[in-house]
């Protein structure tokens, strides 16, 4: 963020004086806080796609162990099966 003296001086090192050099800094000034606010916008954006990619992850995960633990279930019940054919 550039202070309202340095955007003063460099107006008027550009040749800018009285209502011109206030157009200059406000015009400036208005750009500085537009490049911050869409800098806080790219932030929030990046921060929600992390966010989601997050909790995908952790659904695929809930998944796989849903999954694992179906299949110990399953093997678990055609073992008890098999012993029981063989008794």
């Amino acid at each position: 963020m550039t202070s309202l003296a340095d955007l003063v001086a460099l107006g008027e090192r550009m040749g800018y004086a009285g209502e011109e050099l206030r157009e200059f800094v406000s015009h400036e000034q208005a750009r500085e806080r537009e490049e911050r606010h869409e800098g806080r916008e790219r932030m929030a954006r990046k921060e929600e796609m992390d966010r989601m990619a997050r909790k995908e992850e952790m659904d695929r995960m809930a998944r796989k162990e849903e999954m694992d633990r179906m299949a110990r279930k399953e093997e678990i019940k055609r073992k008890k099966e098999e012993m029981e054919q063989h008794t």
